[in-house]
C-alpha cells in the first residue's frame, strides 16, 4: 500500500505544469531504443527535381545522399529518497509523501532541462553541417540558407521568421515551403507573444491593419519555456518557431520508472524510493526550426 501511494504522489507531481508552459513531450519526436547505449542519427540531402521523362526511357532513379551523422551516447539518470524507520514508526508518512513529491518534481525538471538544451544551445552546438542549429550560413549544394533572424522580438521579426519557412529548401535546392506550428518564447516574452499573435488587429498599429498571424495562423500554438531562459543558462531575448518538419528528437533507452525497497531488504533499516531513466536528446537537421532574437 505504501509503494502504491508513493507512486501516485510521484506521478501527480511529475505531471504538473503551469498554464501555457511547453512540455518537451509536446515538441520533441521520441524514438524508443531496444538495444545498445548509442544512437546514430543521419542527415540526408533529399532528392532533386523530376527530370523530363521520355515514353520509352527508363524512369530516373534519384538517391538521397548521406550528408553527415551525429552519434549520441545514452545517459542514465537516477535519484532517490530515504524514509527512515523512525519516520515509519512515528507514522510520519506525510513527510515521506512530500519527499517523494519533490522527487517527482525533480525528475520532470531534469528531463526538461536536458531535453531543452537543444534550443538553449541552438546558436552554439554544431550539427552535421558544421554550423549551429540556428545559423545564417547552412551550406546547400549551391549557396547557403538561413534559419536565424538576428533582431529583437517584434511583429516584424516574427513575419521574417515565417518568410524563412516559406523559402525553405532541401540540400539539393528544392522548395520545401512550410508553415510554423508553434512559437516558443522565454517567460518574459510570453504575454507580448500572445498579444502579437492573437490580436485581431496589429498590436500598436494606428491604421487598424489586419493581424497577419491571427488571420493566417489561428491554430499556431504560443508557448513559454523556462528552460530556454537566462535563469537556466539560456537567453531571455531568443525565441523559436517550429514546424512539423523539425528533427529535434529524444532517444529513449529506458523510460522513467520507480521502485521501492523496504527497510527489511536494505542493508540499513531505511525504506528507499528511487527513480531512473536513460535517454539523450539532439537534432539531426536544422530544417523545421527558425530562431529569432539578439
Amino acid at each position: 500500500m505504501l509503494e502504491k501511494g508513493l507512486n501516485e504522489v510521484f506521478s501527480q507531481r511529475y505531471g504538473m505544469t503551469a498554464q501555457g508552459m511547453l512540455r518537451s513531450s509536446d515538441l520533441f519526436k521520441f524514438t524508443t531504443l531496444t538495444q545498445g547505449i548509442q544512437e546514430k542519427d543521419l542527415a540526408t540531402s533529399g532528392v532533386g527535381r523530376f527530370p523530363i521523362h521520355g515514353e520509352e526511357e527508363n524512369v530516373n532513379k534519384d538517391t538521397a545522399q548521406e550528408l553527415g551523422s551525429t552519434t549520441y551516447d545514452i545517459d542514465i539518470f537516477a535519484n532517490g529518497v530515504d524514509i527512515s524507520y523512525k519516520m515509519m514508526l512515528g507514522n510520519r508518512y506525510d513527510k515521506a509523501m512530500e519527499d517523494v513529491a519533490d522527487l517527482g518534481d525533480m525528475a520532470k525538471d531534469t528531463q526538461e532541462f536536458n531535453r531543452f538544451a537543444v534550443l538553449r544551445n541552438a546558436t552554439t552546438t554544431t550539427g552535421y553541417d558544421g554550423v549551429a542549429l540556428c545559423a545564417t550560413t547552412h551550406p546547400l549544394e549551391t549557396g547557403t540558407a538561413s534559419n536565424f533572424v538576428n533582431t529583437a522580438f517584434s511583429y516584424d521579426t516574427l513575419k521574417e521568421m515565417v518568410q524563412l519557412f516559406n523559402k525553405a529548401k532541401n540540400y539539393r535546392g528544392g522548395s520545401i515551403a512550410d508553415d510554423p506550428e508553434m512559437l516558443i518564447v522565454p517567460a518574459e516574452l510570453w504575454e507580448r507573444a500572445v498579444e502579437i499573435t492573437e490580436a485581431e488587429l496589429i498590436p500598436g498599429s494606428a491604421n487598424n491593419d489586419v493581424n497577419f498571424f491571427s488571420k493566417k495562423f489561428p491554430g499556431m500554438k504560443v508557448k513559454w519555456c523556462p528552460y530556454i531562459g537566462a535563469e537556466h543558462g539560456g537567453s531571455n531575448t531568443k525565441f523559436f518557431m517550429t514546424s512539423r518538419r523539425h528533427k529535434m528528437k529524444v532517444f529513449v533507452r529506458e523510460a522513467l520508472n520507480t521502485w521501492m525497497t523496504p527497510w527489511d531488504k536494505n542493508e540499513n533499516i531505511v525504506t528507499s524510493f528511487k527513480a531512473k531513466y536513460a535517454e539523450v536528446a539532439g537534432f539531426s537537421d536544422w530544417r523545421g526550426v527558425v530562431c529569432g532574437g539578439t
